[in-house]
């Protein structure tokens, strides 16, 4: 009995592991390792929900009250493409994606929303902190990527 009692417990374990690759595989930009367009598209719908709640039930708990939804894209991201080779396209996607994943706090969400473009979701933050943020991100970006 307690054989096979381990034996269900080693073959849980096995399944929880694949469902964890499963969902890495799921909301994980391959590439960037950042999470890809459909779990941006989940955080964001969520988020939304969230602030819907606050207000119609004028409480927070637990909940978020606003966000700043910024998006990004690399320019002229085909030049460098066609001129330099997509082996050296595919590693300034995943500098980017460092980058903006260093610039935000750890509960804000980044991901790749396809291509060259990158979605944020800045939790907590008004508009006009999230403005700052950006002005110092780009200052920063600009003394390390130049």
């Amino acid at each position: 009995m307690n054989n096979k009692i381990e034996v269900l417990k080693k073959e849980n374990q096995k399944l929880k592991k694949q469902i964890k690759q499963l969902k890495n595989l799921a909301t994980i930009d391959f590439l960037t390792k950042i999470y890809n367009r459909r779990a941006f598209t989940d955080a964001l719908k969520k988020a939304c929900k969230e602030i819907r709640w606050v207000a119609k039930h004028q409480t927070r708990r637990q909940h978020i009250e606003s966000f700043v939804l910024l998006l990004a894209d690399i320019d002229d991201f085909k030049k460098i493409n066609d001129q330099l080779g997509y082996l050296q396209g595919d590693k300034i996607l995943k500098q980017v994606a460092k980058f903006l994943k260093q610039s935000v706090r750890d509960f804000d969400i980044v991901a790749r929303w396809g291509g060259e473009e990158f979605a944020i979701i800045l939790k907590e933050i008004t508009l006009q902190q999230a403005k700052k943020r950006q002005k110092q991100s780009w200052k920063m970006s600009e003394k390390n990527y130049q």
